[in-house]
């Protein structure tokens, strides 16, 4: 990374608290070494990232990210913070699943810094949730979606699965 150039910051958390049926990038069965994980991944990002080095985003994917401990995540966070200098308007964006989207949970978030937050629903119908595994109904993606916004988020985008197996093209 070069310091003249911003760049931007990619921090891939991969825990999910279950495995949904399509999904390939979760550890659900490593819920329990989430501090040790969170630690390493603090040390690499120690190890990877020059001191002050300007970015223009921050994402933090997955797996979910907000299945992590608020002491955690906060953690994390700061060592990121260490290392970067994020542009003044830089997006700093962070996945969430809609179970997790609480009023205690979107104050954090936006106290950490996050101006955005990507909420998976991948659908609004409860049939094609049960069907992917999702722990959702589709009235908690609305609600969830509502929280965000009452929380003073902006900026938000949803996922959504198109094309599952059986789907009509006027689902």
């Amino acid at each position: 990374m070069s310091a003249a150039q911003p760049t931007g910051i990619y921090v891939h958390v991969p825990f999910c608290r279950h495995a949904c049926r399509y999904c390939d990038f979760h550890f659900s069965t490593l819920l329990k070494q989430i501090p040790e994980v969170v630690a390493a991944m603090g040390r690499e990002a120690e190890l990877r990232i020059p001191h002050e080095t300007p970015a223009r985003t921050l994402y933090w994917g997955g797996g979910t990210p907000s299945v992590l401990p608020d002491a955690e995540f906060r953690a994390l966070n700061a060592t990121l913070r260490q290392r970067i200098v994020l542009e003044p308007d830089a997006e700093c964006t962070l996945e969430v699943n809609p179970e997790d989207v609480t009023p205690d949970r979107v104050a954090l978030w936006r106290s950490e810094g996050f101006n955005r937050l990507s909420i998976g629903v991948q659908s609004f119908r409860d049939d094609r949730l049960d069907w992917m595994g999702r722990p959702h109904r589709g009235q908690d993606a609305v609600d969830a979606v509502r929280r965000a916004q009452d929380a003073g988020f902006e900026d938000l985008s949803i996922d959504l699965i198109y094309g599952l197996p059986g789907s009509s093209l006027g689902e």
